[in-house]
């Protein structure tokens, strides 16, 4: 039970730990774009805050859910439970904090160009913002699947002292976690590109967002083979 209990621990403070580190690092490069914009566009300062508190909202995901993988492994996750159990709590942290990152980040590129672009062409504000929330909600894919697993290493991971089973759930947590690490930053790269060209380019916007998740829909297979892989694993431990 005391292995348990320290694993529930060591669980919760990596999910949080780690899983702010994405978001709180796009937080603050949307922050220091947006200071730098109304350096240059001072009129229109607050059309550039609403945007940067806007984004950074959005950005605030990961943290969010890696706070709540450690209200869960902390208060409502069992203290007792084999190997497997032990090893599935502290794999749901890294699942979730690592998951987090990418897509932390990720958001923080495309907040931050998208104030950028406010300032560079202040009169379509509102598609730039758009267009940003979009690629923003596709960079957040997986952080949210990382979630999924958190919550079924947490809930319905097998309890048993078998190596195989333990290995199986700490591959589940490890795989979905750097498998989301990559994706989240290409997807908030190229939401970020995207806005800079609508800003560049206004007339060309239904094009350039097309093609923005167009790309992003191609970058996403990765972190759905991550998710499909770490599901197997889990299911597959039983």
């Amino acid at each position: 039970m005391d292995f348990v209990i320290l694993a529930k621990y060591v669980g919760a403070s990596i999910a949080v730990g780690i899983g702010g580190l994405g978001s709180g690092f796009g937080e603050g490069l949307t922050a220091g774009k947006a200071a730098q914009a109304i350096s240059r566009q001072p009129k229109i300062s607050g059309e550039i805050l609403r945007t940067m508190l806007i984004t950074q909202a959005v950005t605030e995901t990961s943290g969010i859910f890696g706070l709540m993988v450690a209200i869960l492994l902390l208060f409502v996750a069992p203290t007792e439970g084999e190997p497997s159990k032990v090893t599935a709590f502290i794999a749901a942290g890294i699942c979730m904090g690592v998951g987090g990152i990418g897509a932390g980040i990720g958001c923080g590129m495309a907040g931050s160009a998208a104030c950028e672009s406010v300032a560079r062409h202040p009169r379509i504000s509102s598609s730039i913002l758009l267009n940003t929330l979009v690629g923003q909600a596709v960079t957040q894919t997986g952080c949210i699947f990382a979630l999924v697993i958190s919550l079924l290493l947490i809930f319905i991971a097998p309890d048993s002292s078998n190596i195989g089973t333990v290995g199986a759930v700490l591959g589940a947590g490890l795989c979905m976690g750097i498998g989301a690490l990559g994706p989240g930053l290409g997807e908030g790269f190229a939401a970020g590109k995207a806005c800079d060209a609508m800003s560049r380019a206004s007339e060309l916007a239904p094009v350039i967002t097309r093609t923005m998740l167009i790309g992003q829909a191609v970058t996403e297979s990765v972190v759905i083979y991550a998710f499909v892989v770490a599901l197997l694993l889990i299911l597959v431990a039983k």
